[in-house]
């Protein structure tokens, strides 16, 4: 890409996750490209202050009114106001508007999606009740309309997984390829080096939390990820604690399952995460996930899965997983009732096979892959 002038564009910089974790890999494959983006809080994305970023309009709103929901509408004015005149390519990842940006035809634009928005096409029911949906539907219904016809401004697709690439084709009638994000091995070894060191003095930070057997939540706690029903699992398994580490929008609400064996945990460090990670049962994702970084770091630390059928992780780890087919207490139920027999099974099988399955996720098939639908362009 040498000579060529690129921006990186993503929905918002304001809280890390697996997106965050993907675009800084972004960011090392491309280290002269500028990083556009609706806003950007820099007391908690510090890793981009040494980069050009960027910012819409909506950087001026005071930080206390910088909700997304009551910035929603607003969305889709910040990316259309961009300028990318000069620009050779646009790279945009997206979950929400960021590809809806305009580019001149002389500049390229490559979407790496994430997955269509998901409290337009998938889960309205669990972000907007009755009478909301009564109120906003103009609304909603603009922005439908306006994700839907912007859907068609990148000249190409990469999707995170087959899953995310049939949720494409369902939602917009359009295709692309797959290219599974990359898993830095490298990172996480270190880490679980460090957190060998460090063991008897992390193990006492979760001295009573990790006192049983326990099953392990990682994520950001917003509605889609369906962490009420893990918490509602605690109240038929007395003999396990439920671990919950992240924060997000459900934190207070989920605070009410007031249950002796339901522990949260939020800003750990991956030390922490790695001890939690290697000791636990199982790592836990009741959400329908479009790719799942989670599940590979569970993976790294020889911890199988348990994962709702319509998601990544049944797609890429099934051979590593217990995989439950509805989104009810019962099937949940059902799938730890399994995992607590299988446990030993799944992590031995995880052992022996580890080091070929994280081939698929290198860095360097990554590069490679991204490098030649770019110069497909």
């Amino acid at each position: 890409m040498e000579g060529k002038k690129i921006a990186l564009v993503y929905d918002w910089f304001d809280k890390e996750g697996g997106a965050e974790r993907l675009f800084r890999i972004l960011l090392r494959i491309f280290p002269k490209a500028d990083v556009y983006t609706s806003y950007w809080d820099s007391d908690k994305i510090t890793w981009l202050n040494k980069r050009i970023v960027k910012q819409s309009f909506l950087k001026n709103i005071p930080k206390f009114l910088r909700n997304r929901k009551l910035l929603t509408l607003l969305y889709p004015f910040a990316f259309e106001s961009f300028d990318f005149t000069g620009y050779d390519l646009v790279i945009s990842m997206t979950a929400y508007f960021a590809k809806s940006v305009v580019t001149k035809p002389e500049t390229k634009h490559l979407c790496y999606l994430f997955t269509p928005p998901r409290f337009l096409w998938r889960f309205e029911d669990l972000y907007l009740s009755r009478p909301n949906k009564f109120l906003l539907f103009p609304a909603l219904s603009y922005l439908r309309s306006f994700d839907y016809l912007s859907a068609y401004r990148p000249d190409k697709y990469i999707f995170l997984s087959d899953f995310v690439k049939r949720l494409a084709q369902n939602t917009y009638k359009t295709t692309g390829e797959v290219v599974y994000p990359p898993f830095d091995k490298t990172y996480w070894q270190q880490v679980f080096d460090g957190y060998k060191k460090n063991k008897n003095k992390i193990a006492s930070r979760f001295k009573l939390a990790v006192s049983r057997p326990y099953f392990l939540f990682v994520g950001r706690l917003e509605p889609y990820k369906r962490v009420d029903l893990f918490c509602q699992e605690a109240r038929y398994f007395n003999n396990c604690n439920f671990i919950i580490v992240g924060k997000g929008s459900e934190y207070k609400k989920l605070l009410k399952h007031k249950l002796d064996n339901l522990f949260f945990y939020q800003d750990l460090t991956d030390q922490d995460l790695a001890f939690l990670y290697s000791n636990a049962l199982f790592t836990v994702m009741p959400q329908s996930e479009e790719f799942g970084y989670t599940a590979l770091e569970s993976v790294f630390f020889e911890t199988p899965i348990v994962t709702y059928r319509e998601s990544a992780p049944a797609e890429y780890a099934r051979r590593f997983s217990i995989i439950f087919n509805k989104q009810t207490v019962s099937e949940l139920k059902t799938a730890l009732e399994m995992s607590i027999t299988l446990s030993y099974n799944l992590k031995m099988t995880i052992k022996k096979n580890k080091s070929q399955f994280f081939k698929q996720f290198e860095i360097e098939q990554f590069v490679n892959k991204l490098f030649n639908i770019i110069n497909q362009l």
